[in-house]
């Protein structure tokens, strides 16, 4: 991102799975939070492309690094397997 004020899908997503993460009513365990620096949002577009104010892509891509999240720390524990998480919106 050139600008750190600047809006983006990939900001807005980041925002909108932290706000999860973070979300008491979801209590999300300790030892899965410790995971979240493995999620990243990608990608070549940077701006909304559907002219409606609803966050479609970002709710989306955000939900699916919530459940990366979830499957990275289900590899970890099985598998002994880190890795991590790349969401392109």
């Amino acid at each position: 991102m050139a600008d750190a004020g600047a809006y983006t899908l990939q900001g807005e997503a980041e925002r909108i799975f932290l706000q999860l993460v973070d979300d008491a009513r979801l209590d999300v365990p300790e030892e899965i939070k410790k995971l979240v620096p493995s999620v990243h949002f990608v990608g070549d577009e940077t701006q909304p492309f559907y002219p409606v104010p609803y966050k479609c892509a970002e709710a989306q891509a955000a939900l699916v690094g919530y459940i990366g999240l979830f499957a990275s720390a289900i590899s970890k524990e099985r598998y002994g397997i880190e890795q991590d998480v790349e969401v392109d919106v």
